[in-house]
């Protein structure tokens, strides 16, 4: 593949200072902690606004993107943030491994994601991972935003152009080439865990050739660990499916180093001190949910029947919207019902 000019960063005026929000978010600024397997029991945190990214990728579990951009922006205030996280550090029951900047989008679209990271520091001491698409590490502020993360986390899909078209749907200007040169340009100076994800898309980056390829992307960065990993929840567009098992076993004899994480999840949650309806709205809006995994979020103690009937009536009532995807039931919070709710808010 030919690489562009191994410096490509936009002019300082991309960057908009101007706060997008209102200062008050119609969606948790932080939820879990949820069980990850790369990070252990971790708390998400949302730096932009719903689907405010760089990609609309065709395997998204949130669904296509309704802002699609590549300025960058400050959201939400760095204290507000940390003060949405300190919430649910001071009433989670159990040991909590990492503190997860991700987002309902791209979070380092957030151009205040530095103060971010600085505010976090002073209530946690433990590990902060950013977990990224990498779109736009050819950005020198993106870069010097991420620097400071103890883990980053970028996604290489794609060896090709025509492939990370496919795939991703990128914002205007956005190519493969670009994208790789930031993050080598990124690699040269970061001094922390610099991690991969690969997603695999049947009959789209799952052949030998492309997985070639991919695997010369992550080789050129020096990634500190590479995962893989396929689509487990339901997909932006009904069409994607993950590959087949023979398929994914060659792709793991391709990417000898890659860690295999394409298993579902666990079933079980942490417990908070939050009503179980809470917290299961709270964490589905970022994180679909298995059927299990909701029972186990409003068990509490009560009886099985009794959870199964209170998630029946939040879907009946419109609070969560259910999909299948190879035989299993996913629950996340209705956004539609969530929007009216925040509209009414502003109203009274």
């Amino acid at each position: 593949m030919a690489r562009e000019k191994e410096s490509v960063d936009n002019p300082t005026n991309d960057e908009d200072k101007s706060s997008g929000i209102a200062d008050e978010p119609s969606f948790s600024l932080a939820f879990g902690p949820v069980p990850s397997r790369r990070l252990g029991r971790s708390i998400g945190v949302n730096v932009v606004p719903f689907k405010a990214c760089t990609f609309s990728c065709i395997y998204c579990q949130l669904g296509a993107t309704t802002i699609l951009r590549t300025r960058r922006m400050r959201y939400f205030e760095p204290e507000i943030i940390a003060s949405a996280v300190q919430d649910i550090l001071d009433n989670v029951k159990e040991d909590v491994d990492a503190v997860t900047v991700l987002g309902e989008g791209e979070p380092t679209l957030a151009s205040n994601l530095s103060k971010i990271v600085e505010e976090l520091r002073k209530i946690w001491h433990g590990r902060i991972a950013l977990i990224s698409n990498g779109s736009l590490f050819y950005k020198r502020e993106v870069r010097e935003g991420a620097k400071d993360f103890d883990v980053v986390s970028v996604n290489i899909s794609a060896g090709d152009e025509q492939v990370f078209q496919k795939l991703h749907r990128p914002a205007k200007g956005l190519t493969l080439p670009k994208v790789m040169v930031g993050l080598r340009q990124f690699r040269r100076t970061y001094q922390g865990e610099l991690w991969t994800e690969t997603m695999l898309v049947k009959g789209v980056n799952d052949g030998a050739d492309q997985l070639e390829l991919i695997r010369n992307e992550i080789v050129s960065i020096r990634a500190d660990r590479s995962f893989l990993t396929v689509p487990t929840r339901p997909p932006t567009l009904s069409w994607v499916q993950p590959p087949g098992e023979d398929r994914f076993r060659e792709a793991l004899r391709i990417l000898e180093f890659a860690i295999d994480v394409h298993a579902p999840e666990g079933e079980s949650f942490p417990v908070v001190d939050d009503l179980g309806v809470r917290r299961l709205l709270r964490v589905s809006e970022m994180h679909p949910l298995r059927e299990e995994q909701a029972v186990n979020i409003l068990r509490c103690g009560h009886r099985d029947i009794c959870a199964r009937s209170v998630l029946a009536s939040l879907v009946e009532n419109g609070e969560l919207k259910v999909r299948s995807f190879r035989g299993a039931r996913y629950y996340s919070r209705s956004r539609a019902l969530k929007t009216r709710q925040g509209e009414a808010k502003k109203s009274t």
